[in-house]
């Protein structure tokens, strides 16, 4: 079931639900097929999709020559379609703080994915009214491409404010626990402070 979020009728976000799988190896004979890193017994996978879509003006157009057109857009509204699916490696029969610690990792990806909505929405508005300029052999070609350069924009400004932070707070809980026996819970809660601060700092 899509969740959906609306401002006005210039920018939309499709949200989709955090979606988690938990896959279950035996730690001997799934060795290798497992995305494990030395030393590590479980493991969670996240991925924060983003898709853009755009209604646009083509406010120039101009023949370079045969096969060759200049054209400049203007962006009248973005649709964007939020995604996060994760997949938490646990082995056959985990101990408790193992499957803990991995739910410490997915508390960390559902909060910030959470509070994603707000930058999304500032960030397709940035894009209202910006126009964009590319080439192509067809106008059409030469519009798909100011397309992917306004659709890289929206994914840069999310993928800052999604992987991002959710690789830097996942390090430094997973620095937390390789000193601290507390639970689990509350090191997610150390972890975010402690990127706080350092975010502060920056």
């Amino acid at each position: 079931m899509l969740l959906i979020s609306c401002t006005g009728s210039d920018v939309q976000i499709t949200k989709q639900p955090l979606a988690i799988k938990k896959q279950f190896f035996d730690p001997v004979k799934d060795k290798g097929k497992v995305p494990l890193e030395a030393g590590e017994e479980a493991l969670t996978v996240w991925s924060f999709g983003c898709k853009s879509e755009f209604k646009f003006d083509v406010i120039e157009k101009i023949p370079l020559g045969k096969n060759d057109y200049m054209v400049t857009i203007k962006i009248k509204s973005v649709h964007m379609t939020l995604s996060a699916p994760l997949t938490v490696f646990l082995p056959n029969g985990a101990p408790p703080e193992t499957v803990q610690h991995e739910d410490g990792h997915v508390e960390i990806c559902k909060r910030i994915y959470r509070d994603i909505d707000s930058e999304c929405l500032d960030a397709g508005k940035s894009l209202i009214g910006k126009e964009y300029q590319d080439s192509g052999s067809t106008v059409q070609a030469a519009c798909q491409r100011c397309v992917e350069r306004a659709s890289a924009d929206i994914y840069e400004r999310y993928h800052g404010k999604t992987s991002f932070p959710v690789n830097n707070v996942s390090a430094i809980f997973d620095d937390l626990s390789r000193e601290s026996k507390e639970d689990p819970a509350v090191l997610v809660e150390k972890a975010f402070s402690k990127y706080r601060e350092i975010e502060t700092v920056q």
